[in-house]
């Protein structure tokens, strides 16, 4: 809970390019994040992990957890650029 009330990103997420944010594209403090860790997760986790789904059909693709903390995911970098074949040597 800490990474993700200070930073927005815990070591996975950053691994992953995203990050969690309040309403004003911060860090989500500690109470915001407290509510999307704690409570938000063990909501989401119940039943049959039901809350996750709620992503799906959110119009923002926010879960249960994101919708209880206040907070959207979203990408802290762009992705990795795809490398191109390199052209043929001259013969």
């Amino acid at each position: 809970m800490l990474p993700t009330a200070c930073s927005g990103q815990t070591l996975g997420k950053r691994l992953m390019g995203i990050k969690v944010i309040n309403a004003q594209g911060r860090a989500p403090g500690y109470g915001p994040a407290a509510m999307r860790e704690v409570l938000g997760k063990i909501l989401s986790a119940l039943p049959l992990y039901l809350g996750y789904l709620v992503a799906v059909f959110h119009p923002e693709k926010r879960a249960l957890h994101d919708l209880i903390g206040g907070t959207w995911v979203v990408v802290a970098r762009s992705p990795a650029p795809v490398l191109s074949e390199t052209p043929e040597s001259p013969r």
